[in-house]
């Protein structure tokens, strides 16, 4: 786990041995490093103290070893950022990480800011990691062939480790009250509302004062197990709620509301109700599912359930009536054992020569085909590839389980190829096996559509 904290004392000599070092600075104009001793990091550090522009951050790893720094200089509206790593500590998602973390903390503060670097044309690593931010090439320079990349939050795409870590879900305090309902009740046309609910009627602005008496705040207060604010970088952003569709059967149902439309489209909904659902299994330890109901002109939130590995459950056409228009009501839902199952086994993609000491005649395997994995402490329990078969239909082309846990190793990996299925709006998973495979595939939900020369042919609708 990567920590980043303010720049103090304790960092120092640290800095200075990562400034003197010519391999790091050479990207930077300096070669033969900075020649930093204890006096200069002293008389910069105290700089520092006073300069109420410049944010500086000092990077560990999990076993507390120094990886780096990250810095923002404000000059007007624009923010210069920059990190730089140790050199035993590159190449291992840590400056993707804190980058991201030292944007976030930038446009968290201004969300109109235009974050900018100014990378070394050469340095090819740099280049890559600042594109994959949402930095985009501008035609002006500082040094002639040195060009300035920009970034404004619109663009910017948060490292998921950082969203994982700093997407957080906390109860709803006192505190909250003026944003909240200068969010939420002021006014009845937030841009939230034209996707929640958008059919139903909206309930009238309260003032402060009534605000403060109101029902639903008084529930954010008391019912912290229905009700959790979502907070990024420290900032409040939305919050996270579940009711009882029929609390007598164990039916429960989640939502959710991003106040600001600012702050939609970077995944910030998605962690948030990823880990909603995993508290709500915690503290309602004799539910089995989880529900989300939403329409089907809301096409982020119907994304958002199937990212979460939800299953689409009901479609009730044409019953909700907005602007002239008929939608569907839709329903997905998650069951304990799926959402468990994620848990225990989560999956990652892997790369193709990854596989090389696993797959028979590897070197003679279509290079179109996406392969997925599950490890343990870096070792690979299972893995699955698959490609596109055509525009209707994915197809499983290896499937295979080193672990005890077969069975669940392998619905692991076949929940995961559903959810991308989903995602495509694919329509069925395809696989060719032998009849020694067949019961397992059946157990995992596949049925069997043709057989021919002792080659069954099962598919499963998504």
């Amino acid at each position: 786990m990567i920590t980043i904290k303010e720049t103090s004392n304790e960092d120092l000599p640290f800095l200075s041995s990562l400034w003197n070092d010519g391999y790091v600075m050479k990207w930077v104009g300096f070669p033969a490093g900075l020649n930093m001793n204890a006096e200069k990091m002293e008389a910069w550090y105290q700089r520092l103290q006073t300069n109420r522009n410049e944010q500086h951050y000092s990077i560990y790893d999990g076993e507390h070893q120094f990886c780096g720094e990250t810095f923002a200089r404000q000059i007007g509206q624009t923010y210069e950022v920059d990190i730089k790593l140790v050199p035993n500590q590159q190449g291992k998602s840590i400056a993707a990480y804190g980058l991201s973390f030292m944007m976030a903390k930038v446009f968290m503060q201004n969300t109109d800011a235009h974050i900018i670097v100014d990378p070394h044309p050469e340095n090819l690593r740099a280049l890559n990691l600042y594109q994959r931010l949402g930095f985009q090439k501008t035609a002006r320079y500082q040094i002639e062939g040195h060009y300035i990349y920009e970034c404004t939050y619109q663009n910017f795409k948060p490292h998921l480790d950082l969203l994982e870590q700093e997407v957080l879900l906390s109860p709803y305090t006192q505190d909250d009250d003026s944003l909240v309902w200068s969010l939420t009740d002021v006014r009845n046309d937030y841009a939230w509302q034209a996707w929640d609910g958008p059919y139903f009627e909206k309930s009238d602005p309260l003032s402060y004062e009534q605000y403060l008496t109101s029902k639903h705040r008084q529930r954010y207060l008391e019912q912290p197990q229905k009700v959790q604010m979502i907070r990024f970088m420290g900032e409040t952003i939305g919050l996270v709620n579940s009711y009882w569709e029929n609390e007598k059967t164990r039916w429960l149902e989640i939502g959710i509301i991003l106040f600001e439309e600012v702050h939609w489209s970077k995944s910030y909904g998605r962690y948030a109700l990823k880990k909603w659902v995993d508290r709500l299994f915690e503290i309602h330890p004799t539910i089995q599912r989880v529900g989300l109901t939403t329409w089907s002109g809301n096409h982020r939130m119907m994304k958002v359930a199937s990212w979460l590995g939800m299953q689409l459950e009901a479609r009730r056409r044409q019953t909700r009536y907005h602007l002239d228009k008929y939608y569907d009501s839709i329903g997905y839902g998650i069951t304990r054992h799926e959402h468990d199952l994620q848990k225990r086994y989560p999956v990652e993609k892997l790369q193709r020569n990854e596989l090389k000491s696993y797959i028979k005649n590897w070197n003679k395997k279509p290079e179109n085909i996406q392969y997925l994995g599950i490890r343990e402490d870096q070792e690979l329990l299972g893995y699955l590839g698959y490609h596109q078969k055509n525009k209707n239909t994915l197809e499983i082309i290896t499937l295979h389980c080193m672990t005890r846990q077969k069975l669940m190793c392998a619905q692991a990996l076949i929940f995961e190829v559903k959810k991308i299925g989903r995602r495509q709006q694919q329509q069925f998973i395809e696989v060719k096996i032998n009849p020694r495979q067949l019961s397992i595939y059946e157990t995992l939900g596949f049925y069997v559509v043709d057989d021919v020369d002792d080659v069954y042919i099962l598919i499963q609708v998504l």
